[in-house]
């Protein structure tokens, strides 16, 4: 059985967090009125969540950091009480009554849920005295509860504990290297980007065409495909390491994709291999992919097929054609200069 253990809040703010502010987001996140919030201020220890499994710990610290509270871990303690009630026996020196009505007359035998010592059917344990009915059901209260799904947050939180807020994910151009980036949102944003390389390589090779043609250089051009590039650049290595970080691995394995070969092998790797379906020293995952992510992904995928396809054309078709106009061009070039000459002699 997994481990369980208990956040016990002890009225501690997390720093810049005000008393107000963290009244006002707590109702919200505990689900619970503001007059039972107020009780978790009033001095003491106060037990917010029993029986939580250590898997998911992670996750709860996460929001209630958020909540702008610090809470204590500790492990979990059973609790039980002992109802010890008066025997009335008729005689003094008799036998024990106590003893003699909890244990059965058929001879029938049970393990104390504690201690695990054996013995004939009776309430208390012989070795170490818990009432053992009452704390078998205390137990499977615990494992009900640790089966329990996370609770649903409104306002401001997360849809589920175990899960990035969808308006916390790293954004798409942002400057951060933090946080996780799942298959299907790294797969999109890499995509993306191949669109927009092709995009930019078809408006360089009409430019170089009309260059070439018309005399002069791209030099304009050149630039904005090399901004191009640059900016791409960045944003891969930029996913890639989030990429990672969703795998539990370090962002410095991006390093791989520069090596000839195996930079392909890199980026094979990141979009097929799952990340970790729990929270582990990079946040949350993120949340579940949807059905636009996969339309986005086939629309995307579709897209660039079709500006591939373009460029090939351009290429195969578009370079000869305009060299043909190119030697078309630089033929009346003489022509042009022998009108000129003629015209200065007539003047």
């Amino acid at each position: 059985m997994e481990k369980t253990v208990r956040l016990v809040f002890r009225g501690e703010l997390l720093p810049g967090r005000s008393l107000d502010e963290v009244k006002a987001g707590l109702p919200v996140l505990m689900k619970v009125p503001p007059e039972q919030v107020e009780k978790l201020f009033a001095g003491g220890s106060v037990v917010i969540k029993r029986g939580l499994p250590v898997s998911k710990l992670a996750a709860y610290q996460t929001l209630l950091e958020k909540a702008g509270i610090r809470v204590a871990v500790e492990d979990e303690i059973p609790e039980y009480t002992l109802d010890l009630e008066p025997v009335v026996a008729p005689e003094p020196a008799g036998p024990d009554v106590a003893v003699a009505a909890q244990e059965s007359a058929g001879g029938e035998e049970l393990t104390c849920p504690q201690c695990g010592a054996r013995q004939p059917k009776r309430t208390l344990c012989r070795s170490c005295g818990v009432d053992m009915p009452r704390y078998a059901a205390a137990q499977a209260t615990l494992k009900a509860e640790a089966m329990q799904p996370v609770p649903v947050v409104q306002g401001g939180y997360a849809a589920s504990a175990a899960w990035m807020p969808e308006d916390e994910l790293p954004p798409v151009l942002g400057f951060s290297f933090d946080g996780r980036l799942n298959r299907l949102r790294y797969l999109i944003y890499s995509l993306a980007g191949y669109v927009v390389l092709t995009l930019a390589g078809l408006i360089l090779m009409g430019s170089a065409f009309n260059s070439v043609i018309h005399g002069g250089f791209p030099l304009l051009s050149l630039l904005l495909f090399g901004a191009v590039i640059l900016a791409l650049l960045y944003f891969g290595l930029r996913f890639s390491v989030q990429r990672l970080h969703d795998m539990g691995l370090t962002g410095w394995l991006v390093l791989l994709s520069f090596a000839p070969v195996v930079g392909w092998l890199v980026w094979l790797w990141l979009s097929i291999w799952p990340g970790s379906k729990e929270a582990n020293q990079y946040g949350p995952p993120n949340p579940p992919n949807s059905l636009v992510h996969k339309t986005i992904v086939l629309g995307l995928v579709l897209l660039l097929v079709l500006l591939l396809g373009v460029m090939f054309s351009k290429m195969v078709n578009g370079f000869p054609g305009g060299m043909m106009r190119y030697e078309q061009h630089m033929q009346t070039l003489p022509l042009q200069d022998s009108d000129d000459q003629a015209q200065r002699q007539q003047l």
